[in-house]
């Protein structure tokens, strides 16, 4: 995609990563050597953002946008962040939910620590992170049927909860990240439910998961997210492509 577009002159408006994996039962490679969910999650979209940056190929009022999850606040119920929890390429240490979980809080980190400092540098390409709210789409597709009902998400008839969005209501975060006016000059923030979600702020403690909103403090952390770019530069500095601006 970066080459293509650097060769035909093109610089979007809106650059958009949605793909990901979730939960994957086994622990897998891929072919550079990472663990699935951290490189689908995390490193794919710094290195296409990164490389369309570096090419110009991004319109100078350009909009990038990242889905994340709500699993960025499940890490807190794992005991926390830590630079060391990351699961790069350790089959013994793999927890396929923590894997998950880390791996969207860091994008939401990177979304972060990128639409600052490009902010610093005087550019008005945004960049924005955002939950899209639960939906029942290919996802789920490595979860044990018996695995959702205990979390909620369907019943035994396999019903999926009312509190899911379908595919529209899903997509309406993303979409008003890109393209909506309030979202103009707004970078370095958490979304969801179309709207900027304040720091720390959650629902409820007794709320279905489902129901729990809000950026964990980590995620927004400039120190940590430093730290984490650098070490996100060792790992793939071997494939030639930095994190940091």
């Amino acid at each position: 995609l970066v080459a293509r577009a650097a060769s035909e002159g093109v610089a979007f408006d809106v650059v958009m990563n949605n793909a990901g994996v979730m939960a994957l039962s086994e622990y897998t490679e891929t072919g550079d050597g990472f663990e699935t969910q951290v490189q689908v999650n995390y490193l794919a979209p710094i290195v296409q953002i990164k490389g369309l940056l570096d090419s110009k190929c991004v319109a100078p009022t350009g909009r990038i946008v990242i889905t994340s999850s709500i699993a960025q606040r499940s890490v807190l119920a794992m005991g926390g962040y830590s630079h060391e929890k990351v699961n790069w390429n350790n089959k013994g240490a793999y927890h396929k939910w923590l894997s998950y979980c880390m791996a969207k809080g860091m994008v939401s980190m990177y979304a972060a620590y990128l639409g600052r400092r490009l902010a610093e540098e005087g550019s008005k390409v945004t960049v924005n992170s955002l939950h899209p709210g639960g939906i029942m789409t290919g996802l789920q597709f490595d979860l044990p049927k018996e695995e959702m009902m205990q979390t909620g998400w369907i019943n035994e008839a396999g019903e999926v909860h009312p509190g899911f969005k379908d595919l529209e209501q899903g997509a309406a975060t993303a979409v008003y990240a890109a393209v909506h006016d309030e979202m103009e000059g707004v970078t370095g923030c958490y979304l969801e439910n179309c709207r900027v979600t304040p720091k720390g702020k959650c629902a409820p403690p007794d709320a279905p998961t489902y129901l729990t909103y809000g950026v964990s403090d980590y995620v927004m952390d400039a120190d940590l997210q430093e730290g984490l770019m650098k070490i996100t530069d060792e790992k793939l500095a071997p494939h030639g492509v930095r994190a940091t601006m």
